[in-house]
């Protein structure tokens, strides 16, 4: 009997059943931050934690409101700028100039008295100059570097999903690997000997612990670090110390909803014009149709509307966040509040503008005279999520004002100009008497008659009837914008 053909069978039956395995193993599996414990504090014990760089320092706070607890995140970042020179004294310059007024009157006096001796002093003064610029050619040198000095910057934001994630790793850190004690050679190579790159967590009842942060593992993006409590250093994962390093750019809040978008069936957006109740017309995308907006009051009338105006309050994002703005200062346009299918609040957004008198200043950083504000408006968001005002995109409100003028047949003008000088969030539907004033006035025609202004008064003129039916007194203000 040949066993040839058994093995090969058998041999085939397993790799078979390895194939199988891999085929239905779980294809998202979690990333690896590790499996060796650096340390375990209790869940929730975690109050801050501080990332200090030689140019930047990023610190994430738990804050409590009411019963609710949430990341605070502050950014402090130091930048070289140059140095501005002091400006010289004007009475200094004026005292130069009138010694050399004094000098050259005194030069014209002696050459008026003695010309051959002025142009002998001439003569020598000349091959003097020559001489001097020779030896100052020689020694010259390239101008100076431009003397700068620092300023630190200071960003505050709302911290989003990540600072969750990160707080939950520091509550329970892992590593990699553990390298054991780290001897002084061992600190040099792996760049953890003169580090001021490091990390500090804060815990309740004021304990806190401190890993100082050396270099890149060869070949990946994961990190040595040093326990300088038990002198232990770890390899530790990139992903647990990255969104730290990051910043803002990593941490701040962008998703401005804590809810899923699919459980909105319904919102009411308040104005001082009003309320609109809108509905969601085929929610779940059945018949293929795409989900729409509807009023509430007509459900199966699709509204493009109400559709565009929910779609564009969806997009808005803050470009960054002004904990510091004052709520007194802010005129609240409209808010919108989402509901579910009972009827519940998932959420809202409001839309706030800030329009500056005059006399408001704001100082550049540069030390030069205060730019004065007032010229143009400022926009605002918030949400259950931001807690304070959001800075938005002038030219995204505009076109959400355009929306609310349609929904309420409001005629509000007070919309953003864009910077190519139109108003984005004008009146869709200018006022009627706004043409008026720019086609037909009395004074434009009446010169341009062939009958002498003697022998046609200008009020028998036809073209003064129709203002007189509807006099405008003051057009300016009617005019389109």
């Amino acid at each position: 009997m040949k066993t040839g053909p058994i093995i090969h069978g058998a041999l085939l039956v397993v790799a078979l059943g390895f194939a199988y395995r891999g085929l239905t193993k779980d294809e998202t599996p979690d990333h690896d931050l590790g499996h060796v414990a650096v340390w375990t504090m209790p869940e929730g014990s975690v109050t801050a934690i501080a990332y200090d760089d030689d140019d930047k320092s990023v610190k994430i706070e738990v804050k409590h409101e009411g019963d609710e607890s949430y990341l605070w995140g502050t950014e402090s970042r130091i930048r070289k700028v140059r140095k501005a020179k002091p400006a010289e004294p004007a009475d200094k310059d004026a005292a130069g100039d009138a010694d050399k007024d004094k000098a050259t009157a005194a030069a014209k006096d002696k050459d008026k008295s003695n010309d051959k001796t002025a142009a002998k002093d001439k003569d020598k003064a000349a091959a003097k100059d020559a001489d001097k610029d020779k030896a100052t050619a020689a020694t010259k040198k390239e101008p100076a570097e431009p003397e700068m000095t620092t300023e630190t910057v200071v960003t505050e934001f709302p911290v989003g999903d990540h600072g969750d994630e990160l707080v939950k790793n520091f509550t329970a850190l892992k590593a990699l690997r553990d390298l054991g004690p780290l001897s002084d050679e061992a600190k040099k190579t792996y760049e953890l000997a003169d580090t001021k790159r490091q990390v500090t967590v804060f815990f309740k009842g004021g304990k806190q612990k401190t890993l100082s942060i050396g270099g890149n593992v060869y070949g990946s993006g994961d990190r040595y670090v040093l326990d300088p409590e038990t002198g232990h250093g770890y390899a530790m994962a990139g992903d647990v110390l990255r969104p730290l390093s990051s910043g803002q750019a990593m941490l701040r809040l962008n998703e401005l909803h804590a809810y899923d978008a699919k459980d909105v069936k319904s919102a009411v957006v308040t104005t001082d014009a009003g309320k609109q109740k809108m509905v969601r017309t085929d929610p779940d995308g059945e018949g293929g149709k795409a989900p729409g907006w509807a009023d509430a009051k007509t459900p199966k009338e699709l509204s493009q509307t109400l559709g565009n105006f929910v779609d564009r309050i969806a997009k808005l994002r803050a470009r960054e966040f002004s904990p510091d703005q004052d709520m007194a200062k802010v005129t609240e346009i409209a808010t919108v509040t989402y509901l579910d299918d009972d009827g519940e609040k998932l959420g809202y957004l409001s839309l706030y503008k800030h329009e500056p008198t005059p006399g408001e200043a704001n100082d550049e950083a540069d030390g030069t005279a205060p730019k004065v504000k007032g010229e143009t408006t400022e926009y605002f968001l918030r949400t259950e999520r931001t807690r304070v005002l959001g800075v938005v995109s002038p030219l995204a409100a505009g076109r959400i004002l355009q929306d609310l003028d349609q929904i309420f047949g409001a005629k509000d003008a007070d919309s953003p100009a864009s910077s190519e000088g139109t108003t984005p969030g004008a009146p869709a539907k200018p006022a009627p008497a706004s043409k008026a004033p720019a086609t037909k006035t009395p004074a434009t025609k009446a010169p341009a008659t062939k009958t002498p202004a003697t022998k046609t008064p200008a009020t028998k003129a036809p073209a003064v009837k129709p203002p007189a039916k509807n006099p405008v007194k003051n057009p300016a203000q009617y005019a389109p914008i």
